[in-house]
C-alpha cells in the first residue's frame, strides 16, 4: 500500500516559490502605489495647464474694443494689459482690465494673469526653470503678411493680429481676429 502526500521538501518548495510569488506581487503594487501620486500631480499639473490657456484664449476672443483713442491691448515683452469681457459669478459678462505679466524670480519664469474686476484675482499661466530673459516674453503680430511682422512692443489703437506667449521653445499663440 502507498502512502499519498507530500514530501517535507516539495512542501518548502511550494512555500519558497509562494512566498517569491507574493513578494513580488507586494513590490509591483508598492511600486504601482508610489506611481499614483506622480501621474496624480501630472494629471492636476495638464489641468491647471490646459485651463489656464483657455482662460486667456477666451479673455482675448472677449476683447473690449472702445469707441474712443483709448487703447485696446498694450504692452511689451514683459507685461500686457488689455480691456475685456469677463464672466461674472452671476453668469453675464462684465468689464475688465486683465494684465499679463512676466516675472523672473531668479530661479523660475513666471506667466501671470491679474483680473482687475470687483474681486481682484491672480491666476499663474504658466511658470517653468529659469531661462535666459531674451527668450521669454510676449511677442504682437502686427502683420500677418509674408511669414509675419512681430513686434516686442504694442502701443497702436487697434488690436494685434496674435498674441504669443514664449518660455524658449514652447510658444503659446493666440489669434484675437
Amino acid at each position: 500500500m502507498k502512502k499519498r502526500g507530500f514530501t517535507l521538501i516539495e512542501v518548502i518548495v511550494a512555500l519558497v516559490v509562494g512566498g517569491m510569488a507574493v513578494s513580488a506581487a507586494a513590490a509591483l503594487l508598492t511600486g504601482l502605489g508610489e506611481r499614483v501620486n506622480e501621474i496624480r500631480s501630472a494629471g492636476a499639473r495638464v489641468d491647471r495647464d490646459g485651463n489656464a490657456e483657455r482662460l486667456v484664449r477666451d479673455l482675448l476672443q472677449n476683447l473690449r474694443f472702445s469707441g474712443d483713442s483709448t487703447r485696446t491691448v498694450s504692452g511689451d515683452s514683459a507685461a500686457m494689459v488689455f480691456l475685456a469681457w469677463c464672466g461674472s459669478v452671476e453668469g453675464w459678462l462684465r468689464p475688465c482690465t486683465v494684465r499679463l505679466t512676466v516675472a523672473d524670480s531668479g530661479a523660475r519664469f513666471q506667466f501671470a494673469l491679474a483680473l482687475n474686476q470687483r474681486e481682484p484675482s491672480r491666476v499663474i499661466l504658466w511658470e517653468g526653470a529659469r531661462l535666459p530673459r531674451q527668450s521669454v516674453g510676449i511677442r504682437y503680430l502686427r502683420d500677418p503678411l509674408h511669414g509675419g511682422v512681430w513686434s516686442t512692443r504694442w502701443t497702436e489703437i487697434v488690436a494685434p493680429a496674435a498674441i504669443q506667449l514664449i518660455a524658449g521653445s514652447d510658444t503659446l499663440l493666440f489669434s484675437i481676429w
